[in-house]
């Protein structure tokens, strides 16, 4: 792989490795602003490190369960947490993006993180049998025409601010 084509884990506090030779970042903030203020301080740092900051692509790694009620939605994100990582989902969440809840949620969720920055996003279904992967795969494809709108809504405004804070 290329140092071009790498992708970056976001840390607190960036590093060599983020603000290097790849360009890719992708974050995993449980809240946009947190993913804002993190794309922020990543941008900074590749500046001060001689980069352009338009040269980050920010993506967000995001676990998501589309379920009309939420309750179950959380439970099913819960087993697949426990599952997954031997723990309640309360832990993962506390570090990770999750979202639940109705498409109209998830999209509006996943809309805040677009107009934090976000150009791409990594779903992690939150399903652990085939079907309910088929099922969820389904209900999230659903939801991207109206999050490529979000995100280049967001676009022209987010690298304005950013551009003017870096520089």
């Amino acid at each position: 792989m290329s140092a071009s084509n790498a992708w970056f884990a976001a840390t607190r506090s960036p590093n060599r490795s983020t603000t290097g030779a790849g360009r890719r970042l992708v974050a995993v903030p449980a809240d946009p602003a947190d993913y804002a203020s993190g794309l922020l301080r990543v941008r900074s740092a590749a500046v001060a490190a001689g980069r352009r900051a338009q040269d980050v692509t920010p993506a967000l790694f995001v676990s998501v369960r589309v379920d009309e009620d939420v309750e179950r939605g959380r439970y099913g994100l819960d087993a697949y947490a426990r599952a997954v990582h031997g723990m309640p989902l309360a832990e993962p969440a506390r570090i990770q993006a999750v979202v639940t809840g109705s498409a109209e949620q998830v999209g509006e969720r996943l809309a805040r993180f677009a107009a934090a920055g976000a150009r791409h996003v990594v779903v992690r279904l939150g399903a652990l049998d085939l079907s309910s992967q088929r099922d969820q795969l389904e209900r999230v494809a659903e939801l991207i025409p109206a999050l490529k709108a979000s995100a280049s809504a967001a676009a022209p405004a987010v690298g304005r601010v950013q551009q003017e804070t870096v520089d």
